[in-house]
């Protein structure tokens, strides 16, 4: 009997385990977007529509029912930086999402509150509450089947944020602070001015020469180029380390006075002592595009 059991033993080792697959009636989502240098997260399950009706006195929804906009634990929303919510401010922090739909023509409601654990069933209460804020719901054309948070459009100063299910929408507007840009001590900025003649070899093209001109434009450095404009307008140097600088070009219409950093491209001075006496340009991919020599 005992060597029966024995020899019964490498099957029971050898024997493959099952999977078991884990099905979700409301799949996770997560939704992140850099604008200017805030990030926006949010996080939470997405519920189904499956032909029933979602909001009003006979829906999954009911008027005046506190829910999450979205499914099983609170939706959540995270800011790295201080924002405005269609105007109203909101400190940064990860808060749970409570929307209040009602009946028209009253207004919704959207709580962002600092528990941000919660069940779907147990909304918190108002002692929790950061902010509230009316929201206008919207009738579009498009049936959403699995509700969805997106932004259909980001702007530097902010984004248009939406909640979607069904033909609802709700949009909200989360504004952001745009960055000042950032200059030299007013004694570093002389180092900096003058002309460097400048031999280009493109990613893309014939090399060709030029003068970078460096000014110094009421305590703010602003770079050009003769004869050849290869700026389109003056831009600004903005500082990122010792002697390197990116560049930022003015915005024009909505953004008419500010500036936007271009990223890809990089000044890089060599000083003696007090003054730059040359430079290196480098591209998006990081290869050097150019050097140029200071000539005054």
């Amino acid at each position: 009997m005992r060597l029966r059991f024995l020899a019964t033993l490498p099957a029971l080792v050898i024997a493959p385990a099952v999977a078991v697959a884990q099905i979700h009636a409301s799949e996770h989502f997560t939704l992140t977007q850099k604008v200017s240098t805030t990030t926006i997260a949010l996080e939470g399950d997405r519920p189904v529509a499956r032909g029933r009706t979602l909001f009003g006195p006979d829906g999954v929804v009911k008027w005046g029912e506190v829910w999450t906009p979205g499914a099983n634990w609170a939706t959540t929303i995270e800011v790295d930086r201080d924002v405005t919510v269609d105007g109203h401010s909101l400190p940064k922090g990860k808060y749970s999402l409570w929307l209040t739909p009602k009946a028209a023509p009253s207004p919704w409601s959207l709580s962002f509150s600092r528990v941000t654990h919660r069940f779907h069933t147990r909304p918190p209460g108002a002692a929790d509450e950061q902010l509230r804020i009316d929201v206008k719901p919207e009738q579009v054309g498009m049936h959403m089947e699995t509700l969805a948070w997106y932004m259909p459009v980001v702007m530097p100063d902010g984004v248009t944020l939406r909640l979607h299910w069904g033909t609802t929408s709700v949009p909200v507007q989360i504004g952001v602070e745009m960055p000042r840009l950032a200059t030299l001590p007013s004694d570093e900025i002389p180092a900096y001015v003058g002309t460097y003649k400048t031999h280009i070899t493109p990613t893309l093209g014939a090399p060709y020469d030029v003068d970078l001109i460096v000014q110094d434009d009421a305590g703010t450095l602003k770079l050009s180029s003769q004869p050849r404009d290869i700026f389109g307008a003056p831009v600004v140097m903005l500082p990122v380390t010792d002697g390197r600088f990116h560049t930022a070009y003015p915005s024009v219409g909505t953004f008419k006075g500010q500036y936007f950093a271009e990223k890809g491209m990089i000044f890089a001075f060599k000083r003696e002592g007090d003054r730059a006496t040359s430079l290196e340009m480098y591209g998006y991919d990081d290869n050097l595009v150019g050097r140029g020599e200071r000539v005054k």
